[in-house]
């Protein structure tokens, strides 16, 4: 009894077939995945799409939140003001003094003129909802909500 657990105790360790299998399947998958995360472009573009939904949602809120009416227009990026009766001014990020606006990264389209939140925040635009496209991806604004999903 004593011999198979001397025996077994020695047996230990990978061997040199085990050893090169396994640099080569991690060899191959860094292969095909680091590509993916060389090229920054993508997440700039998710990045980009998350802060105009992210500042449409806030145009909304404030519209709600102050009874003014805000806008937030889309060509190369995207820009929201609020007017609150004595024209229109550039909204502002909360907490700091820079405006709610931002371009958009090279290579990157944004499709949608905008739109704007009346004082209860529904959306003025035509049909059912406006769709704001950012590279790949596209959220809706619905025109009775407001929402922005």
């Amino acid at each position: 009894m004593r011999r198979l657990h001397a025996a077994a105790a020695r047996q230990g360790g990978f061997t040199l077939v085990e050893l090169i299998t396994t640099v080569l399947l991690v060899g191959a998958v860094a292969a095909i995945a680091a590509p993916r995360f060389a090229d920054p472009g993508p997440f700039r573009t998710r990045a980009f799409f998350d802060d105009a939904l992210a500042a449409t949602r806030y145009a909304h809120q404030v519209a709600i939140a102050s009874g003014c009416a805000t806008r937030i227009a889309f060509s190369s990026g995207y820009s929201a003001f609020i007017d609150c009766g004595g024209g229109e001014v550039a909204l502002t990020r909360p907490g700091a003094a820079t405006a709610v606006s931002s371009t958009a990264p090279t290579g990157v389209t944004v499709t949608s003129t905008g739109f704007s939140f009346d004082r209860i925040g529904r959306a003025a635009i035509g049909g059912g909802g406006a769709t704001v496209t950012v590279g790949p991806h596209a959220f809706t604004v619905d025109a009775e909500t407001g929402l922005a999903r």
